[in-house]
């Protein structure tokens, strides 16, 4: 097992030469017409005493020189060691919550196990653990704010607002509690070990200790499922189904919604429509819609159209909040009723040609006689009698 270093310059060779960890073989290796070097620390045996052992060495090499690690060896064999708990892990997860919604039987139990399919573990973390309304709240709370807050003062205001995630309504907080309250750190430690990043012995013991635990209670929940579904099905206050079905559409409009679209005032506009809750779902409809076709080049330029539009007329947010007001419906359904109209007499076929060979067109009338006659076409000369 091995690990290298890359320095550039000569300043810690010395130092590096005279370190000599225990049980560790040290080379160095010069690269020639170059000033740059590479420091070599070697074990034999590919065990986790070894990866322990090269860990320790990494730690000392990378916070006192902090060189270009090369080579990890160690860490490679912590995620491989790793990798197979946390494939365990998302199964089982995701077994669990196919099983819930199957049981509910349901129209919509099929549709949310298919887009369960569809996701990654990172989104369905998003789905279970965090509370959009949530989110809104405390940047709203934030944003009012008009002087220069203190870090206490921000605690104290997250700490007033309410939280529900998915997870306590429909799992429960004691349910799985290590995974519960510990999601963040099974998330980072699970992308650290899908991605293949550099862990140390610490994180490793640590990673390893979190998601066993994980599995097990996990293992216990999806045998009491199986054993007595009826009971699962008995206990439920609402339904399992509808709730994950709104989290899953309340998901995909956030997601459109955050498209990487430049900052602007164009995307606040649309923002603070999206983010009043009395808005009618029409208008929330339309925005996900530009949203998603922000990827498209005609985009850019409606873009460009609707921001400039949007600096003008900031009165469209005033207007959107107050659509669905019993006062305004009547007149806006009228409109789109003559919008229709139009729409449909524009789009009448024409008068077929051949139909009309050989007709008169008509002449239009004037309301002047005189000007009719002045412009009538000339008539040839009548010979005198």
């Amino acid at each position: 097992m091995k690990q290298e270093y890359l320095f550039v310059e000569d300043t810690h060779k010395a130092e590096i030469e005279s370190y000599k960890p225990e049980n560790v073989r040290c080379s160095i290796q010069n690269i020639e017409d170059s000033t740059c070097w590479i420091a070599v620390y070697e074990v034999s045996g590919e065990n986790l005493q070894s990866a322990k052992t090269l860990s320790k060495t990494n730690d000392y090499i990378t916070s006192k020189f902090n060189p270009t690690i090369l080579t990890n060896e160690s860490a490679a064999y912590f995620n491989k060691s790793l990798y197979p708990y946390f494939n365990e892990f998302e199964r089982k997860l995701r077994k669990l919550l196919y099983l819930k919604s199957a049981l509910q039987h349901d129209a919509t139990a099929s549709q949310n196990i298919k887009e369960l399919e569809s996701k990654d573990l990172g989104t369905i973390f998003e789905l279970l653990f965090t509370d959009a309304q949530f989110i809104k709240d405390v940047k709203k709370n934030i944003n009012e704010k008009s002087w220069q807050f203190t870090r206490d003062e921000l605690i104290n205001t997250i700490n007033n607002l309410s939280e529900n995630t998915v997870w306590d309504s429909l799992i429960g907080h004691e349910t799985i509690s290590v995974l519960r309250s510990d999601f963040i750190r099974v998330k980072n430690y699970r992308n650290d070990v899908m991605h293949a990043h550099n862990m140390d012995a610490a994180s490793y013991t640590s990673a390893l200790g979190v998601i066993k635990k994980i599995n097990d209670q996990l293992d216990d929940e999806l045998n009491k499922l199986v054993k007595s579904p009826e009971k699962e099905e008995a206990n439920d206050t609402q339904s399992f189904n509808s709730t994950l079905n709104q989290a899953l559409r309340d998901h995909e409009t956030a997601t459109a919604i955050s498209v990487n679209v430049p900052n602007s005032s164009y995307e606040k506009f649309f923002h603070d429509i999206v983010l009043q809750s009395e808005i009618p779902p029409a208008v929330r409809n339309l925005q996900v819609l530009l949203a998603q076709e922000a990827v498209s080049s005609k985009y850019s330029e409606l873009a460009k159209t609707i921001e400039e539009a949007s600096q003008k007329m900031p009165a469209y947010v005033k207007l959107a909040q107050t659509l669905s007001s019993p006062e305004i419906k009547e007149r806006y359904q009228n409109i789109l009723r003559i919008l229709e109209a139009q729409q449909d007499e524009h789009s009448k076929p024409q008068d077929n040609l051949e139909k009309n060979i050989g007709e008169t067109p008509p002449i239009e009338e004037s309301e002047n006689p005189n000007e009719q006659a002045k412009n009538a076409d000339p008539q040839p000369d009548i010979p005198e009698h």
